[in-house]
């Protein structure tokens, strides 16, 4: 249990940090505007309305890309239980992005591809990332 749980944190710190350098690089491509001040709740608002649409497409790659990678550690790190602790990497990064959304309002289709991307990136890492079985001949995949 306590496996499980250690690669279930260690694939959300994994996530967290994919997203955050994705999204970062997305910044120093499309910095928001100078007029914005982001401590305000008002300008926050604006925010989508101004950037551009690759920067919002990129916070979506960032979202697929750090659920991925996350979903790839804990199914590693719990090779026993690895589409459940993916799943529960990709829920987590779901329940941040909803958090996001509910602060920033986001146009219809980032929120419905932020349903579609969090899950199934997290479990496409997992199914990717497994082990192949003891016993296994080298070279040829097993079937799980």
């Amino acid at each position: 249990m306590f496996r499980k749980i250690l690669a279930v944190l260690l694939g959300v710190l994994v996530a967290g940090l994919v997203i955050t350098v994705v999204e970062g690089a997305s910044h120093a491509l499309w910095p928001p505007p100078p007029n914005l001040d982001l401590s305000r709740p008002e300008d926050m608002a604006r925010l989508m309305e101004v950037v551009p649409l690759p920067a919002k497409i990129a916070v979506l790659v960032a979202w697929g890309l750090g659920s991925f990678a996350g979903g790839a550690v804990a199914a590693r790190r719990a090779p026993d239980w690895p589409r459940g602790a993916a799943s529960v990497v990709g829920g987590v990064q779901m329940a941040g992005g909803i958090a996001t959304m509910a602060m920033i309002p986001h146009p219809a289709w980032m929120v419905v591809g932020s349903v579609l991307v969090f899950l199934p990136s997290a479990l496409l890492g997992a199914h990717l990332a497994r082990r192949p079985r003891e016993g296994a001949d080298e070279g040829h995949p097993t079937q799980s």
